[in-house]
């Protein structure tokens, strides 16, 4: 198989207003945990009495096919609390969004891995037009303003 580290520039690409808007940039790692590299910073607008969603579209995004395996995916939340944080797709070949992950961002460096991603109907499926991020637990809740950092999201391919 092969593996692909799509960095921050990378991805950086295609974020936009989903239920709340948002802001990307690129910033240094050092500034965030003093490594090296970039971090992509999403500036997340706070939601009320809806979920707190942003919208991805990217080139990144249409890579990821039947002979992908899992996605890695580094967020690092520079928070003192927990952020509640799940991964939806949508699928040109299907009319609803799918859930891939669902999670807790702890304070500091998290990794998202969602498995199997070869094993999904992809004849069905076709391909995937754009990804959801929400980081709150339901619309009733909704979510202060946040920021987190993608450091990168790593693609496994298998080998046919």
């Amino acid at each position: 198989g092969k593996t692909t580290v799509n960095n921050a520039q990378a991805i950086s690409g295609g974020f936009a207003k989903g239920t709340v808007s948002v802001t990307s940039s690129l910033v240094d790692a050092a500034q965030i945990d003093g490594t090296q590299g970039q971090y992509l910073k999403l500036d997340i607008a706070e939601a009320v009495n809806k979920h707190q969603s942003i919208t991805w579209t990217n080139d990144v995004l249409s890579s990821i096919n039947s002979s992908t395996s899992k996605i890695v995916l580094h967020i690092y939340n520079p928070s003192e609390q927990e952020i509640p944080f799940k991964l939806y797709v949508k699928y040109s070949g299907l009319t609803i969004n799918t859930e891939l992950a669902s999670t807790m961002l702890k304070p500091g460096m998290n990794v998202v891995t969602v498995d199997g991603i070869n094993s999904f109907n992809w004849t069905r499926y076709k391909s995937i037009e754009n990804a959801m991020m929400y980081f709150s637990q339901d619309s009733a809740s909704g979510g202060a303003a946040r920021t987190v950092y993608i450091k990168d999201l790593t693609a496994y391919t298998i080998s046919k």
